[in-house]
């Protein structure tokens, strides 16, 4: 991964290359350990937009990133306290 302004330049592991804009940027920075929904949550602090919207943006991002294999999902299981 390499930042390139406001772009995001990203591999997958056959060297394929990708250009994401600032948006998918965003959400590749924030996938970490975050849900979905705490990626949505932090990206309404950064945009103005309608919740749905960006659910919508953000689920379809990460379906694009784990169809380029640029991302692999995994299940967490929850932690009972």
């Amino acid at each position: 991964m390499r930042v390139d302004g406001d772009f995001l330049i990203i591999s997958n592991h056959h060297l394929e290359i990708h250009f994401l804009n600032s948006t998918a940027k965003d959400i590749v920075e924030l996938i970490g350990n975050n849900t979905i929904d705490q990626i949505c949550e932090l990206m309404l602090k950064m945009y103005d937009v309608e919740r749905t919207i960006l659910q919508q943006d953000v689920l379809n991002t990460i379906r694009y990133l784990q169809w380029k294999q640029l991302i692999q999902l995994k299940k967490i299981d929850k932690i009972s306290h």
